[in-house]
């Protein structure tokens, strides 16, 4: 046997010995236990192929068949469907159920995987290099992880271990996994999809590991291969291969497949539009070079060992490998996928994972445990019956983040249920924190997202406690109203006691203008309540009354402006109120806005073509772009943003969440009311989160107007030419603010 097959072989055992003795220690969940054996396989498969071909007459041929025969029936498949590719799994004409073949078959092969096969893989694997190098009385020189590094990795593994709790999950592998829910899709489209998703996982965890510092580099080193062999992964099922690529781990990437299903649905609207959204990908100045580089790189260092080159030159070239320009386009294929799931309804509910179910548990299905032991549990701290009303309270208040979901659930649930002596011990609970002295804003904010989130629960119940949390927080700081009054929009509703009623009067004639927006707010929500039924929306009301004269009761142009912006904000962007088919409140709030517009902007001596396209954005209904324009019109004429500040910083109005620039625009009001912080998060969010040219040339305008943000640019600006190719009025653009 050559030297440098004799080198392979040891480093091939060396990478299996590591992930042993790391799943020995027994704190991962068994999906990244089986990860991690997948890419074991990957290593056991070039120990296979090292494997001398001995003739019949040879006495090692005993002991090496049965090697080849245990690799193949163990280990061949685990390598091939899930490792060094993901490809799809051929069922046989008479499977019942041919579109689920796939996904149980890849099911069947991940369980197979079990420390015990791979504990059993790896001596086989020994034994073999012992016989191929005449060393069976010596032990191969492998090296144990120290104790440093072992810990490293212990401590990734405890941190992605899910297995105490149950999980929604989108994967491919959901069969697999304890205490989750799944789901079963039929289109080879939506099963690509799911395949993708699956790999996700295997991405996050390989980039996890590789991040950390080791004091063996190697360790990183194998980790990179175990990243690039991912990602690839991913690229190779998420487009159509070239035509050249014809081995038989080829199959229809998501593009094509997607191709064929809008055709068939004759939509050629979303199959035009997700065309775009792959064509801006492969248009990305990153993507060709960088693929055609971790192709080879994948094909010589990481899925297979070339044959022709010793390991030092490997590692050398893989060395030489920038994986973190290979992530950044991983970033925006990701980024890719989330825009084609998002572009129609029977992709939406694709991207959907991770959330967290408490208060129950999965029935055994039988699912096989990595470790062949005891199957593990579901912990306490996913049970709302482990915590009273009153620690769940204290956690809100003292906001200790081990149990603060866990006490957030327990209130969720007890004020949706809204009955009982749980019930009304929790509400003397909450009105005791709403009228004492330490009462903080991060406490506020949370009720807030409690009270918000069970609108649809008990309407009348809820809007009562409200309304007697508002008696004892209107006494307080007027900038803490805000909450429990988007608390009381949510849930609105007319009681046979007439407190909703006599809470509107009283924001109606308030000195303070947020609460008169509030109160349009509230009214309009109560009365459309009071007009809906189970029928609704095959009905078409008159507007209601109340709607009206409330808001001709409002005097001033600025102010009446503002609840109109409130009101058609709510009724076409909102969650809460919105009928489609209702016309006649349609063409009214559009209408009204547009009416007072007029008078604003002729007051504000703007000129037609300016006033055109703020007209247009009402159409739109892009009321963040509007408010942006307002507030630079009101700084224009009084130095100040007026009342049209409280519609952003009270979460008075609603933005239109179907556009990332209305997003974008709310950032940059926030920038205008000097939420400096707050803007820059956001519009980093934007620009992170999606694949768009302009979102990122907002970003890098923003950052040019703040000094304290001028080395995050620099930063950016090195790795926007990956991304995307600037025209000179892109740039001048981009560099109007900049600081001399």
């Amino acid at each position: 046997m050559k030297e440098k097959t004799k080198e392979k072989l040891l480093f091939c055992l060396q990478e299996v010995s590591w992930i042993k003795e790391l799943l020995a220690e027994k704190q991962t969940d068994s999906i990244t236990a089986r990860m991690l054996c997948i890419y074991a396989s990957i290593r056991l498969d070039d120990v296979y192929h090292c494997m001398p071909d001995y003739p019949d007459h040879h006495p090692n041929k005993a002991y090496t068949d049965p090697i080849k025969e245990e690799y193949k029936k163990r280990w061949q498949d685990a390598r091939n469907k899930l490792g060094g590719h993901f490809q799809s799994i051929e069922v046989s004409e008479e499977t019942e159920n041919r579109n689920l073949g796939d996904i149980v078959e890849r099911n069947l092969i991940f369980q197979t995987i079990t420390f015990d096969k791979l504990k059993e893989m790896l001596d086989d694997a020994t034994i073999f290099y012992q016989i191929a190098t005449h060393t069976e009385d010596v032990e191969p020189d492998i090296v144990s992880l120290s104790v440093i590094d072992k810990q490293t990795l212990v401590d990734v593994c405890q941190f992605l271990n899910n297995s105490d709790r149950v999980l929604l999950s989108s994967s491919a592998l959901h069969l697999s996994q304890k205490n989750a829910v799944g789901v079963f899709f039929c289109s080879p489209a939506q099963q690509k999809v799911q395949k993708l998703l699956t790999i996700e996982t295997c991405v996050y965890l390989a980039h996890t590991l590789y991040n950390k510092v080791y004091t063996d580099t190697n360790i990183q080193l194998m980790f990179k291969r175990m990243l690039i062999c991912w990602i690839m992964n991913y690229h190779d099922n998420l487009f159509n291969p070239a035509s050249s690529d014809t081995a038989q781990q080829y199959d229809k990437g998501l593009d094509e497949l997607l191709y064929e299903m809008f055709k068939a649905e004759k939509d050629d609207a979303t199959r035009n539009q997700i065309k775009k959204y792959f064509d801006k990908l492969k248009s990305l100045p990153i993507y060709s070079e960088t693929i055609v580089a971790a192709k080879d790189i994948r094909n010589t260092a990481c899925a297979h060992l070339d044959s022709t080159l010793n390991l030092p030159d490997i590692n050398t070239r893989l060395l030489g490998f920038d994986v973190r320009k290979l992530y950044r386009l991983y970033d925006c294929m990701y980024k890719t996928l989330r825009n084609v799931l998002d572009s129609h309804f029977l992709l939406q509910h694709l991207a959907i994972k991770g959330q967290t179910f408490y208060d129950m548990w999965v029935e055994d299905k039988g699912v096989l445990n990595f470790y062949n032991d005891e199957t593990n549990q579901v912990s306490s701290n996913y049970f709302t019956n482990t915590i009273t009303l009153e620690e769940a309270i204290k956690v809100i208040k003292e906001h200790e983040m081990e149990s603060f979901d866990l006490a957030m659930e327990k209130v969720r649930n007890t004020l949706f249920k809204a009955k009982g002596r749980q019930y009304q011990l929790l509400k003397k609970l909450i009105l005791s924190r709403f009228r004492a002295d330490d009462l903080s804003y991060d406490e506020l904010t949370t009720y807030a997202d409690i009270f918000y989130s069970i609108r649809h629960g008990y309407p009348e119940k809820n809007c009562l406690f409200f309304i007697q949390l508002w008696s004892a927080l209107q006494r307080k700081d007027k900038r803490s109203h805000r909450f429990i009054l988007y608390s009381i929009a949510g849930s609105a509703v007319f009681d046979v006691k007439g407190e909703t009623k006599k809470l509107i009067e009283e924001l109606a004639i308030s000195k303070y203008e947020p609460h008169v927006l509030y109160g349009a707010v509230i009214n309009a929500k109560a009365c459309i309540h009071s007009q809906t039924s189970i029928y609704a929306y095959q009905q078409n009301p008159i507007v209601d009354a109340r709607i009206i004269d409330y808001c001709n009761n409002v005097g001033n142009l600025q102010l009446r402006l503002a609840t109109e912006i409130a009101l058609s904000s709510r009724w076409f962007c909102g969650n809460d109120i919105h009928f489609g088919n209702w016309v006649n409140y349609n063409e009214f709030f559009e209408s009204q806005l547009l009416m007072v517009l007029a008078s604003y902007l002729a007051s504000a001596s703007l000129d037609v073509e300016n006033a055109d396209i703020l007209n247009t954005l009402v159409r739109e209904h892009k009321y963040s772009e509007l408010l942006w324009y307002i507030f630079r019109i009101e700084k224009q004429i009084t130095g100040t943003s007026g009342v049209f500040a409280s519609l952003i910083e009270d979460c008075i109005y609603s933005g239109n969440r179907s556009y990332d620039s209305e997003t974008a625009y709310w950032a940059l009001c926030m920038e205008e009311l000097g939420h400096i912080e707050i803007a820059h998060n956001w519009l980093k969010k934007l620009h992170e989160d999606n694949l768009d040219k302009g979102l990122t040339m907002t970003f890098c305008r923003f950052l040019q107007r703040h000094a304290e943000y001028l080395d995050e640019l620099s930063q950016l600006r090195a790795s926007l030419l990956d991304l995307y190719s600037f025209t000179q009025d892109e740039i001048d653009w981009m560099e109007q603010d900049k600081q001399e």
